[in-house]
């Protein structure tokens, strides 16, 4: 499903060279519909079941976590609904628990340049480039960290990467790690 969620990306791969980000353009990613996420914050081989996070997206960005060993069998942990009409990266609303929101906190600006701050009302965020990060699947090249403070969206940071969309979050309610993109 190709989605107007959109990344910091390279212009042209074969431009970065080996390893390199020079590119400070946002394009369009293909977004997986589903993640299995942990929250447990251990980072070992051993996963249980019924503490995985199970995220499915429907066509309007509305993604619903369940937690349990299968997504159909397990409880509602929280929701999170994607602006998916923008090429800006748009978190609509969210809830996980008693806390949520239902106003839009813009997480990066399209075609903005790497570092500057998307203003929401008396907070921001602030996209970055990553070469790499690490989580629970696997090491993902080429990493977009948007770190929010005051915002509608937890402060915190929320890491997407390229075909997978949001793979980590580091943010008080919900401590998300990416376990498999399905």
């Amino acid at each position: 499903m190709v989605v107007a969620l959109a990344l910091l990306g390279c212009d042209d791969p074969a431009a970065s060279g080996a390893g390199g980000i020079n590119s400070t353009t946002f394009l369009a990613f293909d977004l997986a519909a589903a993640w299995t996420w942990r929250d447990d914050g251990d980072t070992g081989l051993v996963l249980d079941d019924e503490t995985l996070l199970h995220g499915r997206m429907d066509a309007d960005g509305r993604v619903e976590v369940r937690r349990g060993a299968r997504y159909a069998l397990g409880s509602v942990a929280g929701l999170f609904t994607w602006k998916l009409d923008t090429e800006d990266i748009v978190l609509a609303a969210w809830q996980w628990g008693d806390e949520g929101s239902d106003t839009p906190t813009v997480l990066a600006v399209g075609g903005s340049e790497d570092g500057q701050v998307a203003s929401n009302g008396e907070g921001a965020c602030t996209p970055q480039r990553y070469e790499s990060l690490p989580t629970s699947y696997g090491e993902f090249p080429d990493v977009l960290a948007c770190v929010c403070v005051n915002t509608a969206a937890p402060d915190g940071t929320y890491w997407f990467a390229e075909n997978f969309g949001l793979v980590k979050t580091d943010t008080s309610p919900f401590d998300l790690d990416l376990v498999a993109p399905w």
